[in-house]
């Protein structure tokens, strides 16, 4: 979070996935409240997360991990 400045192009890729908490920084929409790392992205966004990752003008949206859905 300290690279990122509340631009929101990342919500805009993400709006499923991500909102703006009250002083406009990325959070996740997800039950487990307000994360801000670790933050996960449903399989059918992944090329929208690649593309938020692209466009962040400070490079604070980083994909670490991609990991395959469970199967069951």
């Amino acid at each position: 979070m300290t690279h990122c400045r509340a631009r929101g192009a990342c919500i805009d890729f993400l709006p499923s996935t991500l909102t703006d908490d009250y002083d406009g920084y990325p959070v996740a929409r997800s039950a487990r409240g307000n994360l801000r790392r670790g933050v996960p992205v449903a399989a059918s966004d992944i090329e929208r997360a690649r593309a938020a990752e692209r466009s962040c003008p400070r490079r604070a949206v980083i994909i670490t991990d991609i990991t395959p859905p469970l199967q069951g």
